[in-house]
């Protein structure tokens, strides 16, 4: 799970024209024994797919990819670590 802050790029369905961008969130529990990270980054309907990102020093790293949108009172989304891919068997 990483430590820091980290940042959603995507393309909302409520503006799919324009890229979004949110900058200064952070993962906020790991669920599923690691599989899945709860962030408080924003995202809404079409921004599943998009990449999250975490700077470190000059570099930009793929951390996780956005699985969905959390309800409610919640404002943030569910994440699957790069990793998980990373794992994943070669066919």
């Amino acid at each position: 799970m990483p430590k820091g802050s980290l940042l959603r790029a995507g393309y909302s369905q409520d503006r799919p024209h324009l890229l979004a961008v949110h900058d200064g969130c952070s993962v906020k529990q790991s669920l599923a024994h690691g599989r899945v990270w709860l962030t408080d980054c924003d995202a809404t309907r079409g921004d599943s797919g998009s990449p999250v990102l975490m700077r470190r020093g000059a570099t930009v790293d793929l951390v996780g990819i956005t699985a969905a949108v959390t309800g409610g009172d919640t404002t943030g989304s569910l994440v699957v670590p790069a990793t998980a891919f990373a794992a994943a068997p070669k066919q």
